[in-house]
């Protein structure tokens, strides 16, 4: 059955290559081959989506991520990439739901989170967007990246306080702008 579904997307039949595979996961739920075949036919398929964006051809670019994320079970990049392909296409809806659910399947990816800040910043949802640096600061409070973006946040929010407090952990974390506005905040700046 996995040998079917290999050629049925080889054929450009996806759909029916997807009911292929999902038969193979209910007949064999171990198939190593079935894992192999998802696995580098999504990797594939993201990296022919790259190829239709460098084209501008967002449609197939967006066919091909949501294929890649179809075929994998739920897939980090294609939900990114397929994001990055709705922004081009100024469907910032669809983008954000996308960004979302690829920081769902991959909570530490960083890329999908400046994306979304992207977009809050231009609805000018501050409070949204001190939440989104809130959860990554949570899960890499090491990063210094995600203190200056909640700082950025709180700083639009008219929070100055909580603006400082941040750029200071960030100056602790090596960021040597958010020392510098610490500086300049202390002489009065």
């Amino acid at each position: 059955v996995t040998l079917r579904a290999e050629a049925l997307a080889g054929l450009g039949r996806r759909a029916d290559a997807l009911q292929a595979a999902q038969r193979a996961a209910e007949l064999d739920p171990t198939n190593h081959e079935l894992g192999w075949f998802r696995r580098h036919g999504a990797e594939d398929a993201v990296a022919q989506g790259w190829d239709f964006i460098r084209t501008h051809d967002l449609r197939a670019a967006i066919e091909r991520y949501t294929w890649a994320d179809e075929l994998a079970g739920g897939y980090a990049e294609a939900r990114y990439w397929r994001g990055r392909a709705y922004l081009q296409q100024n469907d910032s809806r669809r983008a954000l739901a996308d960004f979302e659910e690829a920081i769902h399947l991959d909570p530490h990816d960083v890329e999908s989170y400046r994306r979304i800040d992207g977009i809050l910043s231009q609805q000018k949802d501050w409070d949204g967007l001190a939440r989104l640096w809130s959860q990554y600061i949570e899960l890499e409070p090491g990063s210094a990246d995600g203190w200056v973006a909640r700082s950025g946040a709180y700083h639009q929010k008219g929070d100055r306080a909580a603006a400082l407090a941040d750029a200071r952990e960030a100056c602790h974390l090596g960021n040597p702008a958010s020392c510098d506005l610490v500086g300049r905040s202390s002489h009065g700046g």
